[in-house]
C-alpha cells in the first residue's frame, strides 16, 4: 500500500489536468460560477476518498466526469441530502493537505474553460435553452467525449436515452443556430449518432 505522501502526488498527477474539463462540466451543470466552485471541490474531495477504487491505466477524465455529474445529481440538485452537503463543505482540499495550492491555482486559469470552439458564444447561447438534461447528456458527450456507455452509468439511465437526449439537443441547438442537420427530412427516427456532430455546426457556421 503506497504511503500518503506518493498517494498525493499520483492523485495530483492523474487529476489536475482533468480539473478544467471539471470546471467546464460542472459551469454547464449549475450556469454558475459559484455553484460550479463548489461542485468541482465536492467532485475532487470524492475523488480522493475514492481514488484507491480507480484502475490506473483506464479512462480517468471520464472516472472524473462521472464523479461530477454524480454529485451534481446528489448534491446540488437535490436538495434532500443538505446535511451531507454541509459536511462536506467542511473538507477543503487544499487546507488538509492532499492537493497544493498552487496545483489547484494552476490548473483553474478562467480563461481557459472558454478555450474549446465548441463552447463559442453562438452555441454557449444555444445549450443555455436546452432543457437541464438535454444539456447535460450533449455536454458530456459533444464538449467533453465520453461515451454513450459512459454517460448513461454517470447518470444512471439507459444508453437508448442518452442517445435520444443526445438527439434531440443537437437538434435543438441546429435550429437555435439556424442550421438544417442533414438527413433531418426524411430520416426522423435516426439515433443521435446520425445527426450532424458540433464541430459540423461549427463549420458550417464560419463558411
Amino acid at each position: 500500500m503506497m504511503d500518503p505522501t506518493q498517494r498525493r502526488q499520483i492523485f495530483e498527477a492523474e487529476v489536475l489536468p482533468h480539473l478544467d474539463a471539471m470546471h467546464r462540466t460542472a459551469t454547464q451543470f449549475t450556469r454558475s460560477p459559484s455553484d460550479a466552485d463548489d461542485l468541482v471541490q465536492d467532485a475532487v474531495i470524492k475523488a480522493w476518498r475514492f481514488f484507491d477504487s480507480y484502475e490506473r491505466g483506464t479512462n480517468i477524465r471520464a472516472w472524473l466526469l462521472k464523479i461530477v455529474t454524480n454529485v451534481f445529481y446528489s448534491k446540488h440538485r437535490r436538495n434532500t441530502l443538505e446535511g451531507n452537503v454541509h459536511a462536506m463543505a467542511t473538507v477543503d482540499p487544499v487546507s488538509d493537505g492532499w492537493i497544493s495550492a498552487a496545483s489547484m491555482n494552476a490548473q483553474r486559469e478562467p480563461e481557459r474553460v472558454v478555450e474549446r470552439p465548441l463552447l463559442e458564444r453562438s452555441v454557449a447561447e444555444a445549450l443555455k435553452d436546452l432543457p437541464e438534461d438535454f444539456r447535460q447528456v450533449l455536454v458530456l458527450v459533444d464538449v467533453e467525449g465520453l461515451t454513450y456507455r459512459e454517460v448513461a452509468e454517470a447518470m444512471n439511465c439507459p444508453m437508448g436515452t442518452v442517445m435520444s437526449r443526445l438527439h434531440r439537443a443537437r437538434r435543438a441547438v441546429a435550429q437555435k443556430l439556424g442550421i438544417v442537420p442533414e438527413q433531418a427530412a426524411t430520416n426522423t427516427e435516426q439515433d443521435g449518432a446520425r445527426v450532424l456532430e458540433m464541430n459540423s455546426f461549427r463549420r458550417r457556421k464560419e463558411a
